[in-house]
C-alpha cells in the first residue's frame, strides 16, 4: 500500500511538472481531493509570477504575500497578491479557467475596488470581447461603480483593502 501510494504522488509531481512545462489548463483536470488541487494551484500561481516578472508586466517588485487556491465556486485557481509596499490588493485567475480574457477578478489600491460580479461574469462564460464586457462586471464589491469608472469620494487604506479582499475571498471559497 505506500509504494502504490509513492507511486500516485510521483505520478502527481510528473503531471504537474508537464503542465507547467507545456501550459495546460490545471484547472480542468479531474483532481478529487482538495489539497491535490491546492498543490497544482500554488505550483500554477508560481510559475505565473516568475513568467510576470520576467516578462514586462510593469511589476516593480516581489510582493510581500501570495496565495494560490483552487476555488471550487468558479472551478479554477486563483491566486491572492499582496504588495504592501506598492500598496495594491490583487486576485487572479491565474490558469484562464474562469475569465477567458481577462486575469483580475479583485483589485484594491488607494484610488478604490474594482470586483467581478461572478454572476454576471458566468453568465457570459467568461468572455469580455476582449475587455469590451469586462467594465459590465464589475462593482466596488459593495454594489456601487467600481474605481475603473469613478473614484471613491475617500481615498481607500490598507485596512479598506484588506477587509474587501478577505471578504472576495470568502466568496471565492
Amino acid at each position: 500500500m505506500i509504494k502504490l501510494a509513492t507511486k500516485r504522488s510521483k505520478l502527481y509531481v510528473m503531471f504537474v511538472g508537464v503542465c507547467v512545462c507545456f501550459g495546460c489548463d490545471v484547472s480542468r483536470v479531474p483532481f478529487t481531493r482538495p489539497w491535490r488541487q491546492n498543490k497544482a494551484c500554488a505550483v500554477a500561481g508560481r510559475e505565473f509570477w516568475n513568467q510576470a516578472l520576467s516578462s514586462d508586466l510593469g511589476y516593480q517588485t516581489r510582493p510581500a504575500k501570495l496565495k494560490a487556491f483552487y476555488s471550487a465556486k468558479i472551478h479554477t485557481c486563483v491566486q491572492a497578491e499582496v504588495n504592501e509596499l506598492w500598496f495594491f490588493y490583487d486576485i487572479r485567475d491565474v490558469t484562464h479557467g474562469f475569465l477567458k480574457d481577462q486575469q483580475l477578478l479583485f483589485h484594491c489600491d488607494r484610488d478604490g475596488v474594482d470586483n467581478v460580479i461572478l454572476s454576471k461574469a458566468w453568465q457570459a462564460r467568461g468572455n469580455s470581447g476582449k475587455g469590451q464586457r469586462y467594465r459590465e462586471w464589475l462593482d466596488n464589491g459593495e454594489g456601487g461603480p467600481p474605481r475603473m469608472l469613478i473614484a471613491p469620494h475617500r481615498l481607500y487604506t490598507k485596512a479598506d483593502c484588506e477587509r474587501m479582499l478577505n471578504r472576495k475571498l470568502k466568496e471565492l471559497r
